[in-house]
């Protein structure tokens, strides 16, 4: 009896952590945000494509002086096996200044001023388990170039 009743329990116990662990991979499996990043020096460029089928981008450029200028845009987005299409909206503008004498400032946009203008469509591609992101124009706060030879995210 005591034999049965120690095996009962076990499969208790196993039958518990079995079903805790399943549950933990299913939680696991649900994905609410995406993320593209870019790191370089004083240049950091985020894309979050969230599960409602909204996205932030987000720009910072900063000078070694002190000077930074912020972007995020805000939107909506379209996404296939191999392309990504954003369509914004918004613009929220920060430019923090290394003058004393010079005001920080923080505007609300709505998106369509050509200088706060960013690329909208961009081809999906993997590559060492990663995911990248290309575009046919290269869009920075930095550079001016007009063709973009390397992965943005």
């Amino acid at each position: 009896m005591k034999i049965v009743l120690k095996t009962l329990i076990l499969l208790l116990i196993f039958s518990c952590s079995n079903k805790q662990s399943s549950e933990t991979k299913e939680s696991a499996i649900k994905i609410d945000t995406i993320l593209y990043s870019y790191h370089g020096f004083n240049h950091h460029r985020k894309l979050d494509l969230l599960s409602n089928k909204e996205f932030i981008r987000f720009e910072s450029v900063a000078s070694c002086f002190g000077d930074a200028r912020i972007e995020k845009h805000f939107g909506k987005y379209t996404m296939t096996d191999s392309t990504l299409q954003l369509n914004p909206n918004k613009v929220e503008l920060i430019v923090y200044s290394s003058f004393p004498e010079e005001k920080d400032r923080k505007e609300i946009l709505e998106y369509g001023a050509d200088s706060l203008k960013i690329n909208t469509d961009y081809q999906i591609f993997e590559w060492r388990n990663k995911e990248y992101l290309l575009s046919k124009d290269y869009d920075s706060l930095r550079r001016t170039e007009v063709k973009n030879n390397s992965f943005l995210y």
